[in-house]
């Protein structure tokens, strides 16, 4: 079953005009016998199996949601194609990317949501620095968004198209609703199997694969071919190993509910400095007895990312100190002795 993404069918239409090489009235699609002979601004070679991901985060809103992870742009056999240099053709920094993409028809004033959609990075990177690196590493694979394949190419005019079709294809398969439609939804207590979750995901004829950590569902991979221009975003089901590409157990799968991330509501924390101090409402009052305290304990109590230093000393030195107070109280003991003799 062929699938069209239905809000791309007017930009689809566009697409096809700004083609600079004259297409087949019937779109061919990657990886077909007919892809070999066709121009490749026409479908997408030799990189024409593709990999939509899409990872759960727990912790955004009240049960999680689905974010994009990026796209993988591999050979028809599943293996990866030869990387592109750093430095190549279509390479562009990350404010260049979201300068294209934030000035462009495609996306223009919808630059804002769709940033939202995009998963956040796991090691701090911004999203203009992840859409830099998935365009780096995905979007300069694919052949049809190469600027020959434009009429009247405008520099940068490739990577909104690239990033529309990404959030088109989110759109179009909303995997916490396909889930909960099937009562698959976020629980501490319930499990799933990996049958049930790989069929609630299947629409279309798209055979999603699953990966976890340990046993807890993290992503999902949607295999596709693109039928014509990738830009157009029609695309059709691929196979792509099925369940032998999944590292998730057969059953017992954690669908995990959100964190609970406690906020802080009257102070500041900032990991590199000192937090905020939180003012008691009568500093010489102890809060929770009304008792007066010591203004000096209050002082120390608002020490912030300090603690009292018990100095310790080494075995040895303890030893020698202990010997030396014996010694002096004994001395102490005969000075008194004397002392009281004297007086007598």
């Amino acid at each position: 079953m062929l699938r069209q993404l239905t809000a791309l069918a007017g930009v689809a239409a566009l697409a096809s005009q700004v083609s600079a090489t004259e297409c087949p009235s019937q779109a061919v699609a990657s990886c077909s016998d007919e892809a070999s002979t066709v121009d490749s601004c026409c479908v997408s070679r030799p990189g024409g199996l593709f990999l939509f991901r899409q990872r759960f985060e727990a912790d955004e809103g009240d049960e999680g949601r689905w974010g994009i992870d990026g796209l993988d742009v591999l050979n028809c056999d599943g293996s990866p194609l030869e990387r592109i240099p750093p430095s190549g053709p279509r390479s562009y920094d990350h404010e260049q990317i979201a300068s294209f993409c934030a000035r462009s028809a495609r996306i223009g004033p919808q630059y804002e949501s769709y940033e939202d959609e995009w998963a956040a990075s796991e090691v701090g990177e911004s999203v203009e620095e992840i859409w830099d690196r998935s365009w780096r590493i995905s979007g300069r694979q694919i052949s049809t968004l190469d600027p020959d394949c434009f009429t009247s190419y405008q520099k940068g005019q490739e990577v909104p198209a690239f990033f529309d079709v990404l959030h088109q294809l989110h759109g179009s398969l909303p995997s916490y609703q396909l889930l909960a439609d099937s009562d698959i939804t976020p629980s501490e207590d319930t499990t799933y199997s990996l049958e049930e979750i790989v069929n609630a995901l299947s629409v279309d004829g798209l055979q999603p694969y699953l990966t976890c950590i340990k046993e807890t569902l993290s992503a999902i991979h949607w295999p596709f071919h693109a039928l014509g221009p990738f830009q157009d975003g029609n695309i059709a089901p691929a196979e792509f190993g099925g369940s032998s590409m999944t590292n998730c157990p057969s059953t017992g799968i954690i669908y995990p509910l959100a964190e609970q991330i406690i906020k802080p509501s009257s102070y500041t924390w900032d990991p590199l400095a000192k937090p905020t101090m939180r003012p008691l409402k009568n500093a010489g009052l102890d809060s929770g007895s009304g008792q007066q305290v010591d203004a000096e304990s209050v002082a120390e109590a608002f020490v912030p990312h300090e603690k009292k230093v018990v100095q310790k000393k080494l075995g040895l030195f303890k030893k020698k100190d202990e010997k030396l107070q014996v010694q002096r109280e004994r001395e102490f003991e005969e000075d008194a002795k004397r002392h009281k003799r004297d007086e007598l």
